[in-house]
């Protein structure tokens, strides 16, 4: 049984060393600024979802603020 459970730890701990999707600082102290493929892939991923969750966040208060303008159009009426 701890067998199972140590292969499936070890299992967790490569896919989460092989994920680029993390969202750590980059890295700070005595550890110099590196610039390479996998930390660009890492930025631009974290710029295209932010940028999407904010589109998607507009988007949607714009059609909340709209629903709830006609609603009120319509409680008054």
């Amino acid at each position: 049984m701890n067998t199972g459970i140590k292969n499936y730890q070890d299992k967790i701990q490569s896919y989460l060393n092989d994920c680029y999707f993390d969202i750590g600082s980059t890295p700070t102290g005595n550890i110099p600024f590196i610039l390479d493929e996998a930390h660009l892939a890492k930025m631009l991923t974290r710029i295209v979802v932010s940028a999407a969750t904010v589109l998607t966040t507009t988007l949607s208060l714009k059609q909340y603020s709209k629903e709830m303008i006609k609603h009120y159009r319509k409680t008054k009426l």
